[in-house]
């Protein structure tokens, strides 16, 4: 049996800034990311200790996956498309 239990997180406003300074910085990675993929026109291997980002490297490992599915599935579309 298994019991889920609903709860509502309320931030301070030193953690509402935290959250906010990650989230753009995600965002700022994972757009810096893509736009290194579309200029060499090919994936372009990283890792947590070579992209530079003022996160946790969780995060970053996160939006490394989320550029390796995104070019993989772009790969896909291009072979195709031919």
């Amino acid at each position: 049996m298994q019991i889920t239990v609903k709860a509502k997180l309320i931030p301070t406003m030193e953690q509402r800034e935290h959250l906010k300074t990650a989230a753009a910085e995600y965002i700022r990675l994972i757009n810096t990311l893509v736009s290194e993929c579309i200029q060499a026109d090919e994936r372009v291997q990283h890792t947590s200790g070579t992209i530079s980002a003022a996160l946790p490297s969780a995060l970053k490992n996160q939006a490394l996956e989320m550029q390796n599915q995104s070019t993989q599935s772009t790969e896909r579309q291009k072979s195709e498309a031919y």
